[in-house]
């Protein structure tokens, strides 16, 4: 079940982000680390932006959902500019727990929560270094629009967009 994360849940989300930090960094993806995105999840929560999953009263995975889209997105081939959208942030599945539809259901309960509030496309980055990320993604259908690249990073992010109502 998808519930908004509050203050009481941010060291059972900092240890999630932390076991996935590890987890990445172990198979050679390096896009997180012990900063990042552990530094913005107290705002995240104070914002409201922060969602986590919970199965068997477990934390299982964690995303961030709001409308602040990062630098390198305005010039990307978005396909309704000036419509309502929603970003996708931080998706972290628990380790041990891949492959197993927790981050399906994670980003389909995400987007029945835009599809309440209005919005008509769901935008999101990631890294391109990342193939099972990648896959995930466009297995649930959202379209590549562009790349962004982030100068901490050497390996481009791939900018996607699911349209809604579809």
């Amino acid at each position: 079940m998808l519930i908004q994360a509050e203050k009481k849940h941010l060291t059972g989300v900092l240890y999630l982000y932390h076991l996935s930090v590890r987890d990445m960094n172990a198979r050679g993806l390096f896009n997180w680390n012990t900063h990042y995105p552990s530094s913005r999840l107290v705002s995240d929560i104070e914002k409201g932006n922060l969602y986590i999953w919970i199965e068997e009263e477990m934390i299982m995975a964690a995303a961030c959902m709001d409308n602040e889209m990062p630098d390198g997105y305005e010039d990307k081939n978005w396909s309704k500019r000036g419509e309502s959208y929603l970003v996708v942030h931080r998706l972290a599945v628990i380790p041990g727990f891949h492959n197993r539809g927790i981050g399906e259901k994670v980003m389909n309960a995400l987007k029945e929560l835009a599809v309440q509030r209005g919005c008509t496309t769901i935008r999101l980055d990631v890294f391109t270094g990342n193939p099972g990320a990648v896959q995930l993604y466009k297995k649930l259908g959202y379209s590549e629009v562009g790349e962004v690249h982030f100068e901490y990073q050497k390996v481009p992010f791939m900018c996607l967009e699911k349209i809604l109502g579809e």
